[in-house]
């Protein structure tokens, strides 16, 4: 799946702001954007819980 690119921020001393690309134009998918939001914002988790994984030390092994 190709989900565009991620950008990461320091959003304060202790957090990262990780905001996430679209590679596609959903504003175009105007009959499901409910549909495509719900799927999407899992996809962004999944993949955030990964390299929150990862930042974290444990290469991922409990995704």
């Amino acid at each position: 799946m190709d989900i565009g690119s991620v950008e990461f921020r320091a959003y304060d001393a202790t957090s990262v702001l990780v905001t996430f690309y679209s590679a596609h134009r959903l504003r175009g998918l105007e009959f499901l954007p409910k549909v495509a939001k719900r799927a999407l914002s899992q996809t962004f988790l999944d993949h955030a819980q990964r390299y929150k994984s990862l930042v974290e030390g444990n290469g991922g092994a409990d995704f």
